[in-house]
């Protein structure tokens, strides 16, 4: 059993269906089965229901495994974060992915800052969409992202180091007479037939908060 299996646990869980979640880890399906049907030889014990094929069952020894795994994932990626001021630096030049946030965030202002006390580091940082920017990331091509919390599922945590940057809250701009203007708590469910603008990324109304990934090592 792995950090990597767990992770896809909590994914399946998340989802409650195979496929979806292989895609968002990047997995085939079947190759996802097998990690489940693994980790329910080696605890001796069925995790999921999978009768109903479009929405799979957790069964309770599925729910008590989530929880622990949720807590050893967390906890892996605090000790990685708790060490990784103890790793030499032993690259001059820092490409970052980033989705088109820097202005928005002051972050670019930060990176500038950082640059200005590292002069001996080169920073070349580079926008595009969440996905392009995850793809390479995972290919190597670059050497920390800059993305939202939601698209960190498709990363391996023995691979790579998240760490919070900042969290965001988005809000809803209404006029006075708005049938939704005098309620306290608006659901996502409850703007599906309103006419609104809002961000490009829809995933934002969901978990709006940006996150830095590091390659480890």
């Amino acid at each position: 059993m792995t950090i990597n299996d767990l992770q896809a646990f909590v994914m399946v869980y998340d989802l409650r269906h195979i496929s979806n979640a292989a895609v968002e880890l990047h997995l085939s399906q079947s190759e996802l089965s097998k990690r489940m049907r693994a980790l329910e030889n080696e605890l001796n014990l069925q995790l999921i229901d999978t009768h109903n094929k479009r929405r799979l069952q957790i069964t309770p020894a599925g729910e008590t495994f989530y929880h622990h795994a949720h807590k050893i994932i967390r906890d892996y990626e605090n000790m990685m974060h708790d060490l990784a001021p103890n790793r030499p630096t032993i690259s001059k030049n820092l490409v970052i992915g980033s989705i088109p946030v820097s202005g928005q965030y002051n972050i670019a202002k930060k990176i500038a800052a950082f640059d200005n006390q590292h002069a001996d580091v080169e920073i070349k940082i580079i926008e595009d969409e969440g996905d392009q920017v995850v793809k390479r990331l995972s290919a190597g091509e670059l050497q920390a992202a800059i993305i939202r919390d939601t698209q960190t599922h498709q990363l391996q945590p023995t691979d790579f180091q998240k760490q919070p940057l900042l969290t965001d809250e988005l809000k809803i701009i209404l006029s006075r007479d708005h049938p939704l203007a005098n309620r306290s708590v608006i659901r996502l469910q409850d703007l599906a037939k309103q006419k609104i603008a809002t961000l490009h990324l829809a995933l934002a109304f969901m978990s709006p908060s940006m996150t830095c990934l590091a390659a480890k090592g």
